[in-house]
Parts: C-alpha cells; sequence; structure tokens
C-alpha cells in the first residue's frame, strides 16, 4: 500500500479480500470518488442503476444465485433512503449485503448543507433510521477506521446473513488511508449425521436451503430419507417440481396436492423453515396426530403428537461421497394451442418454453399466487418470490442481478401495477446487453387490490382501476434493441414464445392481455369461513 494511497482507492482491495466482485451503484456528489476506483478496477464488476432500490434486489439475488455477498454503493439525501424499504426485505428474508453511502463533508454536519443525513441541526438521523432493518448499521467517524469498519460490516453481514449499512463522510473518503487490509475467510460447520426415531414420510423445505451452496446436499438427504417432498413458497424452487416424489408448495399459496398427501404422512421433517404464518396456513391444525422433527430452524411449539428439534445448522446435513447429475427431463407431448387461455393454460403454455436451469423470478400478488401453482421449475435454477415484505416491481432488479452474475437469461414474471412501479429498470439490462425474458400480467389494474375489495368491501369503488395501457409496444418504442409483442390470445402467445427461444441473447417483453375477474389461488380467498386459527394477520 502506498503512504500516499487514498481511502477510496483501497477500497477494491477490500472488497475482494471478501471476494466481492459484484457492486450495483448509482453516482452522485457524495460517492463519485468510490466509483470511479472501483470503475478502474477490472476484478470488479460495477454496473450503474436507474433506482437505487432496485440495487438492493440485485445483491439479493447475486447471493442467491451465488452465495457471495453483493455491494450496494448510494450517494447521501434521498438516494440511500431510497434503500430503506429493499434492505428490510433483504433483513426479513435473511440475505447478507453490504450498502455504503456517501455523505456529506463532516464539516458541513448540522449547518444546513444539502443532503446532510447526520442528525445534526435539522436533518434527518438515517442511521437510526436503518439500525431495525440491519445487522449493523454504522458511520465512520475516522479516517483511520475506513479499512476496518468496512471489513467488520461485510463480515457481520456473512456471518449473521444480513445486510449491513456504513456511512462514509466525503472527507474520509478523500483522507490519506492508513491501515493494511485483513483477509477473511468464513469456516464450514463440522458436518454431522442424524440417526432419525422415525421413518420420515414428508420433508418440507424451508428457507434456510437458500444459503446451500450445493443443491446435492439437500437431493442427498431426500434420496437417502426416500420420502414425498414439499417446499414453502419462497423455496419451489429447491426441487425438481416435475420429481415424482414432488406434491407441490405448502401454505397460503399452496396446492390441493399436499392437502391430500398429508394424512398419509405420519412423521414430517422441517428442513430449514421458520414456518411463519405464510408457509403453514391451514396446515398447522391437521399435525394434531403427527411426529413432527424439524432441523435446523426456529423452533417454534407444535400441536402435534411428538415435536423434536435438532438444535444445529441444516446446511451440514450432507453425504460428502454422494452427487447426481440433473438430467433433461422427458415430457409428455401437449397440444399448446387447446389450452385456455386464462391464467393456467397461459403459464402452463410458458411453462413448456422454459429451459431446465432457468432462473425465475416472480413478483408478489396475483402474480405470484398464479406462478406458485402453475409453474414447475427444474435442474438447478432459482425460483424466487419476494415474500419478505410483500413489495411490487421486485422480479426487475432480482432478475438483472442474476443476469449480472450469470450472463445467461432471466425470467420476469409481474403484473403491470408491479411493472409500473420498478419496469423501466429494464434500461439497465439495455445498457449491459443482459438477455431477460419479461412476460407482464396486464388486467389492467392492481389486480390483488381489486380482488381484495370484490371480495372484502363488496366492490364499492373502482380505485384500482387502470386505463388500457399497451406496456410491450411502449417499451419497443423506446429500446428498438429489444423484441417486444402484444398478446390477446393464445395463437398470439404461442408466436411470440417461439420468437423467445429463437432469441436467447435478447431482451423479450411479452405484454399478456387477460381478463381481471379470476381470483388467485390464495386460500384465504377460496375458504368460504376462516377458522381463528387460519387467519392471516
Amino acid at each position: 500500500m502506498s503512504k500516499s494511497m487514498k481511502n477510496s482507492e483501497i477500497l477494491p482491495e477490500i472488497l475482494l479480500s471478501r471476494d466481492v466482485t459484484k457492486v450495483f451503484a448509482m453516482s452522485g456528489a457524495n460517492n463519485e470518488e468510490l466509483l470511479s476506483e472501483l470503475e478502474k478496477c477490472s476484478q470488479i464488476e460495477l454496473t450503474i442503476v436507474k433506482n437505487e432500490y432496485n440495487a438492493i434486489f440485485m445483491a439479493m439475488s447475486v447471493y442467491l444465485k451465488t452465495n457471495k455477498l453483493a455491494a450496494v454503493i448510494t450517494t447521501s439525501g434521498a438516494a440511500i433512503l431510497n434503500t430503506l424499504p429493499a434492505v428490510a426485505e433483504a433483513f426479513t428474508s435473511q440475505i447478507p449485503l453490504l450498502v455504503i453511502g456517501g455523505q456529506i463533508d463532516q464539516k458541513m454536519e448540522g449547518v444546513g448543507a444539502f443532503q446532510d443525513n447526520s442528525g445534526r441541526g435539522n436533518s434527518i438521523d438515517v442511521l437510526e433510521m436503518f439500525k431495525p432493518a440491519t445487522i449493523s448499521a454504522a458511520r465512520i467517524e475516522r479516517s483511520e477506521d475506513f479499512v476496518s469498519m468496512i471489513e467488520e460490516s461485510i463480515d457481520e453481514a456473512i456471518i449473521k446473513r444480513a445486510p449491513s449499512v456504513l456511512l462514509i463522510p466525503k472527507n474520509i473518503v478523500n483522507a490519506k488511508c492508513s491501515k493494511k487490509v485483513k483477509n477473511f475467510k468464513v469456516l464450514n460447520s463440522p458436518i454431522e449425521k442424524i440417526d432419525f426415531e422415525y421413518q420420515i414420510d414428508l420433508i418440507i423445505l424451508g428457507e434456510e436451503l437458500l444459503h446451500l451452496k450445493d443443491k446435492s446436499k439437500i437431493l442427498s438427504l431426500i434420496k437417502e430419507l426416500n420420502c414425498k417432498v414439499a417446499t414453502t413458497p419462497l423455496t419451489k424452487g429447491l426441487y425438481d417440481n416435475k420429481a415424482s416424489n414432488f406434491i407441490g408448495v405448502i401454505g397460503v399459496m399452496g396446492n390441493d396436492s399436499l392437502l391430500e398427501e398429508l394424512p398419509k404422512a405420519k412423521t414430517i421433517l422441517l428442513l430449514g423453515t421458520n414456518w411463519d404464518v405464510i408457509s403453514r396456513f391451514e396446515i398447522e391444525n391437521k399435525l394434531i396426530d403427527k411426529n413432527i422433527l424439524s432441523i435446523g430452524s426456529v423452533e417454534h411449539f407444535i400441536f402435534c403428537k411428538t415435536y423434536k428439534h435438532y438444535n444445529f445448522d441444516s446446511a451440514t446435513y450432507v453425504d460428502d461421497n454422494y452427487s447426481r447429475k440433473l438430467t433433461t427431463l422427458e415430457y409428455e407431448e401437449i397440444d399448446l394451442s387447446k389450452e385456455i387461455y386464462n391464467w393456467k393454460g397461459i403459464l402452463h403454455t410458458i411453462d413448456a418454453f422454459i429451459e431446465n436451469d432457468a432462473d425465475l423470478f416472480i413478483d408478489a400478488g396475483n402474480t405470484g399466487a398464479q406462478c406458485v401453482n402453475h409453474l414447475s421449475p427444474r435442474g438447478l435454477g432459482s425460483f424466487h418470490l419476494s415474500l419478505g415484505q410483500g413489495g411490487m416491481g421486485n422480479s426487475f432488479g432480482s432478475a438483472i442481478g442474476c443476469s449480472t452474475a450469470t450472463k445467461k437469461r432471466s425470467y420476469i414474471f409481474t403484473g403491470d401495477g408491479s411493472f409500473l412501479i420498478n419496469g423501466l429498470e429494464i434500461h439497465t439490462a439495455v445498457q449491459k446487453e443482459l438477455p431477460l425474458a419479461i412476460f407482464i400480467f396486464n388486467n389492467n389494474s392492481h389486480g390483488m387490490c381489486r380482488v381484495r375489495e370484490n371480495i372484502f368491501l363488496g366492490g364499492q369503488t373502482q380505485l384500482n382501476n387502470f386505463e388500457q395501457s399497451n406496456y410491450a409496444a411502449g417499451m419497443k418504442a423506446m429500446f428498438p434493441s429489444i423484441l417486444a409483442y402484444e398478446v390477446h390470445n393464445q395463437d398470439e402467445l404461442l408466436a411470440s414464445l417461439k420468437k423467445l427461444n429463437e432469441n436467447e441473447d435478447k431482451i423479450i417483453v411479452i405484454n399478456i392481455n387477460i381478463q381481471d375477474t379470476e381470483v388467485p389461488p390464495f386460500r384465504t380467498f377460496t375458504k368460504s369461513k376462516l377458522e381463528p386459527k387460519d387467519e392471516l394477520r
């Protein structure tokens, strides 16, 4: 390290010491020196985004796909505030990442300077706002702490699986660096072997397993147990949905096949799930006569015949001698032209054109519920549904982050309401020439809000209805290099999907115009009367 090196110049070395090679940022007056130095580093890929909120989802997606932490760098003021709701999503979903917020010069704090976030004078204390949504939230006050505090912020995030936020004043960014970078390595937990007291009939795969680097660990366990498999909504993509022992997704978006299978199972293994309300809805009161075992999950009191919790990390359960290659699946020939042009038929048609190992990113709401039921991820791809805070439009940043990591096509399934929130982030994919397939389910409304209004409020208003919009045509006009199609029927859908397979390196937008009368498969909507234990609060 040169004696004259600035703190900004040492940042790439700090990030690389923690294997951080992906950074997402929007430039501003108080982070420009940091970005300038990162741009010079060939080992780090810097992506300039259009919205800091989306940058968080790009970083989250990099972790979900590669198990490597990514960083987000913002400037001060509204820029760092834009990340707060997305950071809350990462915290709830237990995804580690680092947010660095450039701040104004310390000598300007508390005197009415533009974008002062220090909490001094009449300014907002941004740090206090982030503390409840992070594992570590701090501000660097001394130049000599620059290296160590960034190292500690990353290390905390990795170890505790949560986001860290670090605010850095501009004068400290430009000060001389006084410390060397220390290397860091996460040690693997010891491998343990369990001898179960019962024959396992059903295993439910949970969200903790998203942190596994190798899916063969899960496959090894399932192979040994020789049992049926279900997943929580967040982990639908962890197991081949076409496998004969897969029986579906549990919880509020779950399907009937699980409820039909549940009475047959005497012993159920919960593997790495926090067993939240979304996951246990309509299931918990059916476990009274079951033996329940849980591994690596938060221990909840469950009304059942017997309950045993194994208090160690589920990710350590692995037979290292077992490995399996996922082979290409063979499908029954289906005449897709005869599929009905409704949610189920449309998604079955799209599913037939999606390759093994595809990475699928789904927005919450009507779209999320339909995709959980009617898409069948298989192979080693991701299936990510943003449910931590249930935000809309999160699929765009997530898919772009994934394609940044893989350089392969990612798939986006979104409603028109979600598209209106974050859809223009596809400009980042256009700039970086990243392949995306974007399916917009356009019912010209905030569909979930309209359904709730019809069911619970008697359809009293039309607040959530939109004017007709042609999103594919609009995107094509804005971005001539992309492919874009307006779809109104099954023939037009099939024609657009053929173009999808013929142009794997392109961005393609398919705006699927659908009726708004379908009630999504949320069990809260389909039950005539909710039992008190089953109500979502």
